[in-house]
């Protein structure tokens, strides 16, 4: 996908990119979601759909800047919460844990492929 289109997708979604570079301007990591209302507490929680930092800069903090920055993001939206969809292992439930996030519910899912 060309970046314009990129740009396009993400301007017709209102998805929320951020993305973490290194000193040479290189992108190292991001995080990707959106705002989302929920009829249930009346108000918009924020579905974090991805955190990806690449391999070889790792443990040096990155991810837990990104979360900071979603949690700052999800607030200035007026969000009631931030759900994270992740795959279940038992290293990335550490990570969100030590943030502050607490497993809440499972989800289902209907795929049609």
């Amino acid at each position: 996908m060309r970046p314009a289109e990129l740009a396009a997708r993400i301007e017709r979604s209102q998805s929320e990119i951020l993305v973490a570079f290194d000193l040479a301007a290189k992108p190292i990591g991001f995080a990707a979601g959106a705002s989302v209302y929920t009829p249930f507490h009346s108000m918009a929680t924020f579905e974090l759909w991805a955190l990806f930092v690449e391999s070889s800069s790792r443990r040096q903090g990155i991810g837990t800047k990104l979360l900071q920055e979603v949690r700052e993001l999800a607030r200035s939206l007026s969000c009631y919460d931030i759900r994270v969809s992740a795959i279940p292992e038992v290293a990335i439930e550490n990570f969100y844990a030590a943030a502050g996030y607490r497993l809440y519910a499972s989800r289902l899912r209907y795929t049609f492929i």
